[in-house]
């Protein structure tokens, strides 16, 4: 009797989770996506990486592509918690895929053969959440010679802004600040470095507050125009951060949520998140440049 019970225990273990089997299948199919959709833009061999949650894939030596994943995975992990995901939602199926290109060539082949599109001037990402497939891509512009470090830095910052993409909800059109402000912020702290923060922190300081010879004319309505300076990355990212991290951080989740399309608001924006949350613009700036200028 005893023995047929271990037996039974036994067997009863050897039997997978379905759900384990599942997310197999789905990764599985993802890998074999993924490489075949390298391949028709040119990458037949490209390095590849895998962690907890990412498929990676680059065109850097296989050692700085684990890098880039482990960078990228410490990013996506931050960003989960600082969005508030509760810590069982499944946020795809599978794995997130991450390509990260130092050339526009086969990202431009990428966009035409695989999403069937003309790629936009000025763009040199995207990223595609919806089906069983989710991806995101990043390359650069023609002329640029990114190091390894920027097309890491690059790629862990797309993760952030996939991850806040889904916080918004399928349809929702994000500003590219609002993204990519919040990937970037995302990168640097996953990065952890203490030397590359303080150098951060003195240029915001300077771009935002500004110096006793140059004051600074930084207003957010230019953030939110649109508007490009050498430094409006620099200024986004640390609006972003403002929201994410200072004294209104509870309420940042709510934010990004309130740029989710519905009937009642198809077509969300700022103003009208800004409004959902009663927050107004001119009491924002003054808030987030009293933060800035306490940053150490």
């Amino acid at each position: 009797m005893t023995r047929l019970l271990a037996t039974s225990l036994l067997a009863l273990l050897a039997i997978p989770a379905p759900g384990r089997d599942e997310k197999a299948d789905a990764v599985k199919k993802q890998k074999e996506t993924a490489e075949a959709n390298l391949a028709k833009a040119g990458l037949s061999k490209p390095a590849h990486a895998e962690t907890d949650d990412l498929l990676v894939y680059s065109t850097l030596p296989e050692a700085r592509n684990k890098s880039l994943a482990e960078m990228a995975q410490k990013t996506l992990q931050l960003s989960r918690t600082t969005l508030k995901f509760e810590a069982g939602e499944k946020l795809w199926p599978g794995k997130l895929t991450l390509i990260a290109l130092n050339d526009p060539i086969p990202f431009g082949t990428f966009v035409r053969v695989v999403e069937q599109r003309r790629p936009e001037k000025g763009v040199a990402y995207s990223i595609a959440l919806r089906g069983d497939q989710p991806y995101a891509v990043t390359s650069v512009e023609p002329g640029e010679k990114p190091t390894d470090a920027e097309t890491t830095a690059d790629a862990a910052a797309l993760v952030g802004a996939a991850l806040l993409k889904k916080k918004a909800g399928a349809g929702a059109e994000l500003p590219e600040w609002l993204e990519f402000g919040f990937g970037r912020t995302m990168a640097a702290k996953a990065d952890g470095n203490t030397s590359r923060q303080a150098t951060y922190k003195s240029k915001v300081k300077a771009a935002v507050i500004g110096t006793r010879s140059k004051p600074s004319p930084v207003r957010l309505a230019d953030i939110w125009g649109g508007q490009k300076t050498k430094d409006s990355d620099l200024v986004a990212a640390s609006f972003v951060e403002f929201l994410a991290y200072g004294p209104l951080a509870e309420k940042f989740p709510s934010f990004v949520s309130a740029f989710r399309v519905s009937d009642e608001r198809p077509m969300p924006t700022v103003q009208t998140a800004l409004a959902d949350l009663d927050w107004k613009p001119d009491a924002l700036e003054v808030a987030w440049k009293q933060w800035v200028l306490k940053l150490k």
